[in-house]
């Protein structure tokens, strides 16, 4: 039975045999060929594939690197009156310039000062308010004081700063009432004296506390550009405390001292 079967399959291999109907050389070249095509398809795929990944990492870093730069911009103001984005406020005199950061003012207050500027900074003791000079700088967490970065010059109305170069990590604490500045070629700022109203131009008051006469009119005539000088009383003893609004005028001023001293004050000034 066996032998049979096997003489009918070999009588139907050879009745439907064909020359290279099956050629195992050719079936091969043919397979070949077919995965070389998958393989240059899949390679294509894949170098597509990479281009566009790359493309959206460039993308990517392109758009941190925009941020970045937009986060770092610093902006230029020559405004009489900026208000900064913690609410604080500056008082530009004529001539002067603030630059700041604003999209990070918030976790970095910091500002470049050139010229002189009177500050009221908002108090926050978790993000110290800094300002430069490129010589000097002054760092505080909420107080009001004036810096003159031309002369590297700080006077405080209230509160307390750090005065440095700017380099430098020590300083001199200052407190309200204080004047000091930052020698050339000095590591260290020092005090110079206990000013008066050096910041009068910014805030329009004038606050003495048992000041000499001498300096008070000293004072009053570099404000208001009159020398005066006293003809009756002593201003040599004379020492005066009051407060004062620099929008009341040069007579009205000099009338209250002189009513308050008994003394007679004289300036070239006609109006008076």
């Amino acid at each position: 039975m066996p032998v049979k079967n096997n003489e009918e399959s070999l009588q139907f291999v050879l009745r439907h045999y064909r020359r290279r109907l099956f050629d195992p050389d050719s079936a091969i070249g043919r397979l070949r060929k077919d995965v070389g095509i998958d393989r240059a398809w899949m390679l294509r795929r894949a170098v597509l594939g990479l281009s566009a990944a790359a493309a959206a990492v460039a993308l990517i870093l392109s758009g941190m690197a925009l941020h970045r730069l937009r986060m770092n911009v610093w902006e230029e103001t020559t405004a009489s009156a900026v208000v900064l984005p913690d609410h604080s406020t500056v008082m530009l005199k004529e001539g002067s310039s603030l630059a700041f950061q604003p999209r990070r003012f918030a976790k970095d207050r910091t500002v470049r000062l050139s010229g002189i500027g009177y500050f009221e900074v908002e108090r926050n003791p978790s993000s110290p308010f800094e300002v430069l000079s490129g010589e000097a700088r002054v760092r505080v967490l909420g107080t009001k004081f004036q810096f003159d970065a031309d002369r590297s010059e700080v006077y405080v109305r209230e509160g307390r700063v750090l005065f440095a170069k700017e380099q430098s990590d020590a300083g001199l604490e200052m407190t309200a009432g204080t004047l000091a500045v930052l020698m050339d070629g000095s590591e260290m700022p020092v005090i110079v004296r206990t000013s008066t109203n050096p910041d009068a131009w910014a805030t329009g008051r004038l606050v003495y506390n048992a000041v000499p006469l001498g300096d008070v009119l000293a004072e009053l005539s570099s404000l208001f550009g009159a020398e005066l000088t006293v003809t009756r009383g002593n201003a040599k003893s004379a020492s005066l405390t009051g407060e004062f609004l620099v929008s009341d005028g040069l007579a009205h001023i000099v009338s209250a001292i002189e009513t308050a001293l008994g003394v007679d004050i004289l300036s070239p000034d006609d109006s008076l």
